[in-house]
């Protein structure tokens, strides 16, 4: 069997049978959910009639950590009920990748083809393409932040994304962020997806608005909104400027913007949030370097 192969038949298959199942529970037809997810009707008929239970069944013994599941389904969930296709098929693409090159599936590869070696290392080596310098470099210090425990404190409900830009950025695409964010589980921070340009959108707009007025800034995190952040932001010399509350995500855009171009030398903002929006801090950084250095201090 190929990678991608056993990749299909224990990841992606049982995983989207879940999601066929949530999208099921959120009132979506048959009809939806197969167009949602590039399946035929009958095929989605059987999967409600064979349960939910089973696909996490299958993602268990395959080796997957059930709460790990969720984080990814509730992730690849919203991108479904946003309708955001682009973002959905990147996530999941990143997702299949990333179980490959970190053998996550190599058990259960060797279980099923006998011919394999046990010293293959094929996913390993083929799955971890050779990357842009930007996102390798994204990715070497986003390693280094999740091995700190203590980062989980930064991380919002909503889940935290990080955007590193070129410079002058014009659009998402000009900039790396995480398609699924960094999100809380059990006790530790964990990374959903794998960095690329246009993984983000919310972030990697407020990092836009802000280089366009101060064009130092390419760096940009989404953390926690603590009382105790902003003053240890304010303490190592940060100009933190405040927002909100908000009716909606583009007032929070439109407002960073305003900010900036009222006092370019802003280098953080604390946003109140507004109904149904988390307060969060936005921590700019001219690099993702001195980045990841500021948002370890902070916890």
């Amino acid at each position: 069997m190929l990678p991608y192969e056993v990749a299909i038949e224990y990841f992606v298959r049982p995983l989207r049978g879940i999601l066929v199942h949530k999208l099921s529970s959120e009132g979506y037809s048959q009809a939806a959910i197969a167009r949602a997810l590039g399946l035929s009707q009958p095929m989605v008929y059987k999967i409600l009639r064979s349960g939910v239970a089973k696909y996490y069944e299958e993602l268990s013994e395959a080796g997957f950590n059930l709460n790990e599941v969720d984080v990814y389904v509730n992730t690849l969930l919203n991108s479904l009920l946003s309708r955001e296709v682009g973002k959905y098929n990147a996530l999941f693409t990143t997702l299949v990748n990333k179980v490959l090159s970190d053998a996550r599936l190599c058990k259960v590869h060797l279980k099923k083809d006998l011919e394999l070696p046990p010293s293959c290392s094929v996913c390993i080596s083929v799955f971890t393409p050779a990357m842009h310098p930007l996102v390798a470099e994204y990715e070497n210090y986003l390693k280094t932040l999740l091995k700190n425990p203590r980062v989980v404190e930064l991380v919002p409900e909503v889940g935290m994304n990080i955007a590193y830009s070129t410079p002058a950025p014009a659009s998402i695409n000009d900039v790396i962020g995480l398609p699924g964010r960094i999100i809380k589980l059990n006790d530790r921070a964990e990374a959903v997806g794998m960095p690329c340009f246009g993984g983000s959108k919310h972030t990697a707009t407020i990092l836009i608005r802000a280089s366009r007025y101060n064009k130092s800034l390419r760096a940009c995190a989404s953390i926690r909104y603590v009382d105790e952040y902003i003053e240890k932001l304010k303490a190592l010399g940060f100009t933190v400027a405040e927002s909100g509350p908000h009716k909606s995500l583009s007032e929070v855009i439109e407002a960073v913007e305003a900010i900036f171009k009222e006092n370019s030398s802003v280098t953080a903002i604390a946003d109140r949030g507004g109904l149904g929006i988390e307060p969060i801090i936005y921590v700019f950084a001219k690099d993702i370097a001195e980045l990841i250095e500021i948002l370890q201090l902070l916890p």
